[in-house]
C-alpha cells in the first residue's frame, strides 16, 4: 500500500510532459483516444465523424491536426489499426477529466501494478525487505516514470499478467474453479490490449495447466527418497563377501529392492536392541537384512546385486 502511494506521488510529476515541442502527445497516443472519443461520442468504432469535426483537437493540440494512420474500407468506415482494449479501458478517465482524466487513470493503474509486483515477489523469494526496496528502485527508474502517463498498453497489460501469475501463487496448491476462472478472464483480456501480448497469455496459461501435474510428480519424488527413522533406534546391516573377506556398514533404509542371497554372500543384521539374525547361505534360503537403497551396499564392488545362483 505504501510502496503504491509513493510510486503514484512520484508519478503523478510525469502529467503535462509534452511528448515534442509541437504536441501534447504523439505516436500512436492520440489514435487510442480517438477510438475513446468515438465511443462515446457516436456509440461505434467509426473514426470519419472526429477528422470531419476535428473533435480530436482537445487532447492532440499539434498546428497540422491529426493524421490518419489507416485507410477507409470498402463501406467508407474509417477504423483505428489498433486493438481497441486500451481505448475501451481508458472511457472513464476520459469521460471524467479528458487527456489529463486517461493520464491519471493510466498512472494509477502503473503504481498498483508494482505494488502487485511487489506481493509477487515477497511471495516467490520470501524476502519481504529486498523485494520492497528492488521493486521501488525499478519504479522509479526512467521507463517506468514517463510510461506510467503515456497512453500506451504496455503498463495495463503488466496489471492483468501480474494479476494471473498472483491468482496461481497465492492460494491452495491446487486450482480451483473460481480461480482457474478469474486466470483465464485475466489472460483473455490481455490479447485485447495487444496482440504482441499474446505469447504472455499463452505461456501463463500453459503453466496454469501443468502446475499441478508438475506438483503431484514432485510431491511423489520426494516420498520415494524419504528414509523413515526408527523410533527405537538405527539398525545397522553388516555384509561380508568371501571372495575378499571385507565387510562394509551402512544405515538400513526402506528397501528398494530385494536381491536373493546366495551361497557367495552371507549377511547379518544387527538391531538398536543388540540382537543379530544371520541370513541363511543356498540359493533359497534366508532374507535379505541389507536394505539399503544403495545397491552397492549390499554387494560390495559392484553396482549390482549379488549374482544369480548357479542351483548349487
Amino acid at each position: 500500500m505504501v510502496l503504491g502511494l509513493i510510486l503514484a506521488a512520484a508519478f503523478t510529476a510525469s502529467i503535462g510532459l509534452r511528448a515534442s515541442r509541437g504536441a501534447s502527445i504523439t505516436g500512436d497516443e492520440p489514435f487510442y483516444l480517438l477510438t475513446t472519443q468515438s465511443l462515446l461520442d457516436d456509440g461505434d468504432l467509426d473514426l470519419r465523424q472526429q477528422y470531419e469535426r476535428r473533435s480530436y483537437e482537445v487532447f492532440f493540440d499539434h498546428a497540422d491536426g491529426l493524421w490518419q494512420q489507416s485507410v477507409p474500407r470498402a463501406d467508407g468506415m474509417l477504423l483505428s489499426p489498433h486493438n481497441p482494449g486500451l481505448s475501451v479501458l481508458v472511457i472513464p478517465g476520459f469521460a471524467i477529466g479528458g487527456l489529463v482524466g486517461v493520464q491519471a487513470q493510466l498512472l494509477a493503474m502503473a503504481a498498483v501494478t508494482f505494488a502487485l509486483a511487489f506481493v509477487l515477489a515477497r511471495a516467490v523469494t520470501g524476502a519481504a525487505a529486498w523485494s520492497w526496496w528492488a521493486t521501488l528502485a525499478v519504479g522509479l527508474c526512467a521507463t517506468p516514470f514517463v510510461y506510467s502517463t503515456d497512453i500506451y498498453p504496455e503498463a495495463p497489460a503488466a496489471l492483468a499478467l501480474i494479476g494471473a501469475l498472483l491468482v496461481i501463487v497465492l492460494g491452495p496448491q491446487r486450482i480451483d474453479v473460481g480461480r482457474a476462472a478469474a486466470v483465464v478472464a485475466l489472460l483473455s483480456a490481455i490479447p485485447w490490449l495487444g496482440v504482441k501480448y499474446l505469447p504472455l497469455s499463452v505461456v501463463v496459461g500453459a503453466w496454469l495447466v501443468w502446475r499441478p501435474r508438475a506438483l503431484e510428480w514432485s510431491l511423489r519424488g520426494s516420498l520415494q527418497h524419504r528414509r523413515p527413522r526408527s523410533s527405537a533406534g538405527t539398525s545397522r546391516c553388516s555384509t561380508a563377501s568371501p571372495r575378499t573377506g571385507s565387510t562394509r556398514s551402512t544405515r538400513a533404509g526402506p528397501p528398494r529392492r530385494s536381491w536373493p542371497i546366495t551361497s557367495r554372500s552371507a549377511t547379518a543384521c544387527t538391531g538398536s536392541g543388540g540382537s543379530s539374525s544371520t541370513a541363511g547361505s543356498g540359493s533359497g534360503g534366508g532374507r535379505p537384512c541389507c536394505s539399503s537403497p544403495f545397491r552397492e551396499s549390499c554387494w560390495p564392488g559392484t553396482g549390482e546385486g549379488p549374482p544369480a545362483s548357479s542351483g548349487a
